[in-house]
């Protein structure tokens, strides 16, 4: 399976997540996004920017996340249950505090890390690949545009 393949798989399987309102996508994976001959091997993970006002209503829709499970390793990953898939990588936005500012969000079922620098983040358009939709509205780049 293509890595691109294996991105829009994801994007698709984290949908429940990805739906709620302010959830970006936030990683590396972007331009991949906007690249179409793009195959990066080297992203493991689709990050989800969750601002930390959305924490508690992202742990509500975990359980709909039906293709992860927890990993023993890391408590902010969701890792596949199929290769044709990538991990899912929580980390926090706190637009309250200052962007050289990072901390983590102690919590039993979904810690994260939440990084300062992401406030600047915005979301951008929406993304299509193919003839379904790849990602949500939600998903942008650095710079806010897509």
């Amino acid at each position: 399976m293509e890595f691109r393949d294996r991105l829009v798989a994801t994007i698709r399987a984290a949908q429940p997540v990805l739906e709620l309102p302010d959830i970006l996508v936030v990683g590396s994976e972007v331009p991949n996004l906007l690249q179409p001959d793009a195959a990066a091997t080297l992203v493991v993970s689709l990050d989800l920017g969750v601002p930390v006002h959305r924490h508690a209503e992202v742990k509500r829709h975990l359980p709909a996340l039906t293709s992860f499970a927890p990993s023993s390793e890391e408590p902010s990953v969701l890792v596949p249950m199929s290769p044709d898939l990538l991990e899912l990588n929580f980390v926090g936005i706190d637009s309250a505090q200052p962007l050289d500012h990072t901390y983590v969000l102690s919590d039993d079922q979904l810690p994260m890390i939440v990084f300062g620098p992401l406030s600047l983040v915005r979301a951008g358009l929406e993304i299509w690949a193919g003839p379904t939709r790849a990602c949500p509205p939600n998903c942008v780049t650095s710079c806010g545009r897509i």
